[in-house]
């Protein structure tokens, strides 16, 4: 009860909680039953009378007898077993010469009872897989939705040919938005989690060779390109990655808060159908249209129950930090213009956190953290870590008014960073200097901290964008900077500006409407076959899951892959909650997989798990005799206290993960 209580609170209470916990209960139970069921038949075809048949452990709260057998459905509904005559886990030591007992049986139908659960593990995860693909299922589909900058991804070689049609800014250079990944070294890839589990768990010597299909103006180019993965940083752990980002669609999910000009709003699964003039089709159009546009406004048009509403945006501009790792990020500003940094501003504010505790909201101009005036992001976390569990008084500007109050930093679990737990984008409008960078443009031209910048070369400006704007203007040319500090106004005389000191790939345009949101993620059209078809997917599914378990485990010795990656069962109950929410039929396809690495994790040669029966058997075949008693007691307590530990350590990480939204 005390288990499912800690679920119901971790996964969050919501009026149909209780409702998928118990079809996670249910879906489990049919996992385990499963597994159990090939001990059971298998155990039968031995002529090994079973004495229980459980789904559950603890005491028992219903069953019935029959034929010897007590079948049984105890309190903690978190896996199951059989108890055969003279065999018992908790007590190795345990003999039995009575015929039908599991010491009377030969060696060899002792394995073929061992291993038949995880081979009925293996042919269920198949059956649904078939199943499923039978009835169709979508994917994440295997779309580039974007590349990562310095990443392998967008730095491979394009054929000339394909380079020559796609046009623009260096296009025989890396892979593009809607490029489709065909095969990956000969296979065929149908979702887009096959590309990051190819990557995720390869090495930096592994090259891999990918077959891409790219549309140009209604021309279809089928190519291939080498990649080797790269490491990056993910929340403090090191990934394998080729750096390719999610497909998104145009339908908008979670509308954001920020960016503005009027009183109309995106609303959820509003289609984005325009920006600026320009048709969307997909995500990543808004990000190709959004580059070019100088000014701090345009319009962005959605569909919404058959009718085209337009809702007036602002255009925000931030430099580009994508080939930084994070270390670097932390301490670099989102927008620095010649050496001027801006103010910082609250994008969004993360659950349970420090910042959402102090009332800290989307929008909020953050203008002092303790002593510090208008703090730059490497200020604002150098004062987090220093003042780390105490609490900071904080100034923030909302809607033109001064909000005082109080922050304390903490450190999230499995770090020793201290963070306030928001968001981080610049201001956009005023242009207010923060920060200026030493040996700067800026810093030599004598511009003080603390200004707001009214024109360039004598043009009005009133917001970031539009400073950078002018500047690309007066590129060759001298140009001048006028600004105000404490009412009065000044001028700075820069001279020339060349483009080595205003390089312009350096900065990003976005709308923020739509930057901040959550696009929905592009799928596949319903994967669905006819049963040899749908067989031959599904066989190819069961393999891939097995060799990826491996695969994961022989990286997590190796530390390739964080142990944080693990999870528990609530862990794993809480993934098949939101699955559950959102699509029956991938519910379905995740307890197929379940099933499938239950079946590698149980073949494991650790004592309790049925591997490590199996490899006491068999020393036993090899030896003429069982093992001395002592060794396998040793084996069997060591194997109960690392997975009651393993269990704990888990469950606790789990939970944790929940409740701080990790």
């Amino acid at each position: 009860m005390a288990l499912a209580m800690s679920m119901i609170l971790a996964l969050g209470f919501k009026p149909d909680t209780l409702l998928y916990i118990l079809q996670f209960v249910v879906g489990l139970g049919v996992v385990v039953f499963v597994h159990e069921f090939g001990h059971f038949i298998a155990a039968k075809w031995a002529g090994i009378k079973v004495e229980e048949f459980a789904l559950g452990f603890g005491k028992r709260l219903w069953g019935f007898k029959r034929g010897g057998t007590d079948y049984r459905i105890n309190l903690v509904p978190l896996g199951g077993y059989i108890k055969m005559l003279g065999q018992d886990d908790l007590r190795p030591g345990a003999v039995s010469d009575l015929p039908g007992s599991w010491q009377a049986t030969p060696i060899g139908k002792r394995i073929v009872v061992l291993t038949a659960g995880v081979f009925m593990n293996v042919v269920f995860g198949l059956l649904v897989f078939v199943a499923v693909y039978m009835a169709g299922i979508r994917f994440v589909a295997p779309v580039v939705g974007g590349v990562a900058q310095d990443m392998p991804a967008a730095q491979v070689d394009v054929p000339p040919e394909v380079a020559r049609a796609t046009g623009g800014e260096n296009p025989s250079k890396g892979l593009r938005p809607g490029d489709r990944i065909l095969q990956i070294n000969g296979k065929h890839i149908r979702k887009f989690d096959q590309i990051r589990q190819l990557a995720g768990l390869s090495s930096a010597d592994d090259t891999f060779d990918v077959l891409v299909e790219r549309q140009v103006k209604g021309q279809t180019f089928n190519f291939i390109v080498s990649m080797k993965p790269k490491q990056y940083d993910e929340d403090g752990s090191k990934i394998y990655a080729f750096g390719m980002r999610l497909p998104i669609t145009n339908v908008v999910r979670e509308p954001s808060e920020l960016g503005y000009l009027g009183e109309e709003r995106i609303l959820d699964y509003d289609r984005v159908v325009e920006l600026a003039g320009q048709p969307v089709a997909h995500g990543w159009d808004i990000e190709a249209i959004s580059q070019p546009l100088t000014g701090n406004s345009t319009q962005l048009v959605v569909e919404r129950k058959g009718q085209r509403v337009t809702i007036p945006v602002t255009v925000s501009v931030a430099s580009d930090l994508s080939g930084l790792e994070k270390e670097q990020i932390e301490t670099a500003n989102p927008l620095t213009i010649l050496g001027m940094n801006s103010r910082m501003m609250v994008a969004a504010v993360g659950p349970d956190t420090p910042a959402n505790k102090a009332g800290m909201k989307s929008g909020d101009v953050i203008v002092g953290l303790g002593d510090a005036v208008n703090p730059s992001r490497a200020r604002i976390n150098q004062v987090a870590q220093d003042q780390a569990d105490h609490d900071l008084p904080i100034r923030l500007l909302r809607n033109g008014q001064i909000v005082e109050t109080v922050v304390r930093p903490a450190k999230p679990r499995n770090s020793d960073r201290a963070i306030l737990g928001f968001v981080p984008e610049p201001e956009q409008c005023p242009p207010v200097v923060s920060e200026v960078a030493e040996n700067s443009l800026a810093a030599q031209a004598g511009i003080p901290v603390g200004v707001t910048l009214q024109a360039v070369n004598d043009t009005p400006v009133t917001c970031w964008n539009e400073v950078l704007a002018q500047l690309q203007k007066s590129l060759g040319q001298p140009v001048s900077i006028a600004y105000t500090l404490d009412g009065a106004k000044q001028t700075a005389q820069l001279g020339p500006l060349t483009p080595e000191q205003l390089n312009l790939k350096a900065y990003l345009r976005f709308v923020p409407a739509v930057h901040f949101s959550g696009m929905e993620i592009m799928q596949t059209d319903p994967i669905k076959g006819n049963p040899v078809q749908a067989l031959a997917w599904g066989l190819g599914d069961t393999g891939d899951f097995i060799v990826t378990t491996y695969q994961t485990l022989g990286a997590l010795f190796t530390r390739r892959v964080p142990f944080d990656q693990l999870r528990s069962i609530v862990g794993i109950g809480d993934v098949a909650v939101k699955i559950a929410r959102k699509d029956f039929v991938q519910w379905v396809y995740f307890f197929g997989m379940i099933s499938a690495v239950i079946a590698v994790f149980n073949f494991l040669p650790i004592p309790p798990l049925d591997g490590g029966h199996v490899a006491f058997a068999i020393a036993e075949k090899i030896r003429g005799k069982p093992l001395p008693l002592k060794l396998i007691m040793g084996f069997q307590y060591a194997g109960w206290i690392f997975f009651l530990l393993l269990f704990v350590l888990l469950t606790f990480q789990d939970v944790w993960r929940i409740i701080t939204g990790g």
